[in-house]
């Protein structure tokens, strides 16, 4: 599998845009860029570190527009906002799963259904330390699996996070 280049002067006078279209090439590559790249293509306009540009540092001019897979157009960041609060839902089961992933250090179980559902019926207006409170007040949080009968792991541990005796 070819990587692409971290900086844009290693990309031989292509854009962004050309090397993806190279590196979708590769069936493996494709089947996730097809879907993450024209998400992408809105924020090309930022570098790698958040500056804006207006173009490569070749001197090509930045083609911020793309095509879902659907057809809709988005053009810019403000294209890709526009188009993202019409995906609220989406935006926020994707948002609320990898939090709590994070959070709990592990794939999504079963019983981590219920929790899951607290977090996305906080809504798109929910503070971001509310999500967090409702997650580090859980279950899932606080015990370890397979452990439930047990205290939580800060009761079971002494001030140096020894255990106690």
């Amino acid at each position: 599998m070819k990587l692409l280049p971290a900086d844009d002067k290693a990309f031989g006078g292509q854009t962004v845009r050309q090397q993806l279209e190279e590196h979708r090439k590769n069936p493996t590559c494709a089947s996730c860029h097809l879907r993450i790249d024209p998400l992408g293509f809105p924020l090309e306009h930022y570098d790698s570190i958040g500056r804006w540009r207006q173009t490569y540092s070749e001197g090509q001019e930045i083609d911020d527009h793309s095509t879902l897979d659907d057809g809709e157009q988005i053009a810019g960041m403000e294209g890709l906002i526009d188009y993202l609060e019409t995906q609220d839902k989406q935006v926020l089961d994707t948002f609320s799963k990898k939090l709590l992933g994070f959070a709990l250090g592990r794939t999504m179980i079963a019983s981590d259904k219920p929790l899951l559902d607290d977090i996305v019926a906080a809504g798109g207006d929910a503070k971001f330390a509310d999500l967090v409170a409702k997650i580090v007040s859980s279950k899932q949080f606080r015990y370890r699996r397979g452990l439930e009968d047990s205290q939580p792991e800060a009761q079971q541990t002494g001030v140096g996070g020894a255990a106690e005796e």
